[in-house]
């Protein structure tokens, strides 16, 4: 009996050894697949999906997480725009576990905005973000800096 018990654990050990294991993403990859999540949860509507990529150690523009946390809800809320378009996106690693990302973003207004030639420069307005993402413990990557400006929107439209 005690035969086969050491038998069983020895294959059990073998098996965990050779069992594939979960390929990570090139951290460029990882940071840009989260970006493109936040972005549809924006365009959503839907805050908990992108406050969940804010560190607990974030700071920004002078915000500790909960202000950054209380201006995503109130933006999400009162947001008249329905499309986020990124239209310059740098994502740079720094190692493995920080990658810094400077984007443009213009965010429309309109329910039949699908492409930017769609957009008309009075019904929309653009950002630029500077973000620093590190990999996390728990092996999410989430922001731990970030700062954003206005910009023209006229400069970003065809």
């Amino acid at each position: 009996m005690q035969r086969y018990l050491l038998i069983a654990v020895g294959l059990i050990v073998v098996a965990w050894f050779f069992w594939p294991k979960k390929k990570q993403l090139p951290p460029e990859a990882a940071v840009s697949a989260a970006i493109d999540e936040m972005i549809a949860a924006a365009e959503g509507k839907r805050a908990k999906p992108i406050i969940a990529r804010l560190s607990k150690s974030f700071k920004g523009d002078g915000m500790s997480r909960d202000q950054a946390k209380a201006a995503i809800v109130m933006h999400l809320q009162r947001g008249s725009w329905s499309k986020v378009f990124i239209v310059a996106q740098d994502v740079a690693a720094v190692g493995q576990t920080q990658v810094n990302v400077r984007l443009k973003a213009v965010l429309a207004r309109g329910g039949n905005v699908k492409t930017l030639a769609d957009i008309a420069p009075e019904s929309a307005g653009a950002f630029q973000f500077t973000l620093t993402w590190e990999l996390e413990d728990d092996d999410i990557w989430r922001i731990v800096a970030g700062a954003y400006s206005r910009v023209d929107v006229r400069g970003l439209l065809p």
